[in-house]
């Protein structure tokens, strides 16, 4: 067919996500490419440029326009500087084939060669499945480079305020000119006389807080979502929260897990849950009468908001794991509450105990001269 009879559109695509960075940038494709119209005598209907990664579909909208346009008939033809310029995806690939063959796309031309409809198809579907290939090896290695790095004690990105990345060493370090402002920041807030908002009003106007300076964004003061997420984030504890999972940092840790938990608090959430270890008296020793079910215990912190000052409560409860029974007992009791009604049960047996051996002639002087109300004296006569 002749070029002369198809209207093309120059189609340059950039992104960082690219095999490397030193791809032709997009004015240098333009040129590239406005230079091969030119040599060839082709005739251009639109340029499009964008800077969107290929490697889904549906995320470039100038893309999804001349695929539009094309099928309206306003062109048949696409000028690339390759073929993974146009796509990464087996979506967009088949979209590009499935036009190819109907003839509606009638050349995609490139510097090196052109791809017509009478063409062997599987020249096209294979670079595009190569293009396709590279964003999955790209996304196995990236994988796992960022989990090698978690293992390590390292998060594979860039930390929170108060931390910076030592591009040498390839660690975390402490930000000197900002990890003890925001230290501050958690002390005031430990201090439980200070709200979020008004930590960010005395960083902002008082000290000049800044945020980091990067390429395109940062530099700017300590917003209230900001000083939120400071407050929300567990790196500080010295772990990282990755993917759903928990890592040990190697990074210094700017508040310890306690004060992470009172801060939770004071926030009104109830912390990060974490596996513990509870040992509790009398677990596994006491069964509910409507259901024969084990109590169970949970230790529940409620903070003072006068004095700051965090206290445990220890409860108990049926678990009301049988299906047979439909138990009633919701409710809880404190752990002194049943303390109480064990020690009064016990001086009710030892009270039996006494009578029986009083009625068979025993000697029991030792024990009856110890006052029953103290269950530790008795103790240690028996």
């Amino acid at each position: 067919m002749n070029n002369n009879n198809i209207k093309y559109f120059i189609y340059c695509r950039k992104s960082s996500e690219d095999e490397d960075r030193q791809i032709q940038s997009i004015d240098d494709q333009v040129k590239r490419l406005k230079e091969l119209a030119h040599d060839l005598r082709l005739d251009v209907v639109n340029v499009y440029t964008e800077s969107k990664s290929a490697k889904k579909p549906d995320n470039r909208p100038l893309f999804d326009e001349m695929i539009g346009r094309i099928e309206k008939g306003e062109g048949s033809g696409i000028l690339c500087w390759q073929i993974n310029r146009l796509s990464r995806n087996p979506i967009d690939s088949g979209k590009l084939s499935w036009l190819s063959q109907q003839g509606t796309l009638q050349s995609i031309r490139t510097p090196e060669r052109e791809y017509k409809p009478d063409d062997n198809v599987l020249i096209l579907s294979v670079e595009s499945g190569v293009a396709n290939q590279f964003i999955l090896d790209l996304r196995k290695n990236t994988m796992r480079g960022m989990q090698s790095k978690l293992d390590k004690g390292w998060m594979p990105c860039i930390p929170p305020l108060g931390y910076k990345n030592d591009k040498e060493n390839k660690t975390i370090i402490k930000d000197d000119e900002r990890f003890e402002l925001i230290r501050k920041m958690w002390d005031m807030m430990l201090s439980g006389n200070y709200t979020p908002p008004k930590i960010s009003s005395i960083a902002n106007e008082k000290w000049g807080f800044k945020t980091r300076q990067f390429r395109k964004v940062g530099g700017n003061s300590l917003s209230k979502s900001t000083i939120y997420k400071i407050f929300n984030n567990i790196f500080y504890t010295g772990t990282i929260q990755f993917g759903g999972k928990e890592y040990p940092g190697k990074h210094p840790a700017m508040v310890t897990t306690e004060e992470f938990d009172r801060v939770q608090l004071l926030l009104g959430k109830k912390g990060r849950p974490r596996p513990k270890i509870h040992e509790f008296a009398f677990t596994g020793s006491i069964r509910c009468q409507e259901c024969g079910c084990y109590y169970t215990a949970e230790t529940k912190q409620k903070i003072n908001k006068k004095t700051g000052d965090i206290k445990s409560y220890t409860y108990y409860h049926c678990t009301r794991r049988t299906k047979r029974i439909i138990c009633t007992q919701k409710k809880s009791i404190r752990d002194n509450v049943l303390e109480l009604q064990i020690e009064k049960e016990i001086f009710s047996c030892l009270r039996f105990l006494l009578s029986i051996l009083k009625l068979y002639g025993f000697d029991l002087f030792p024990l009856v001269a110890i006052p029953l109300r103290n269950c530790d004296m008795i103790t240690q006569k028996c």
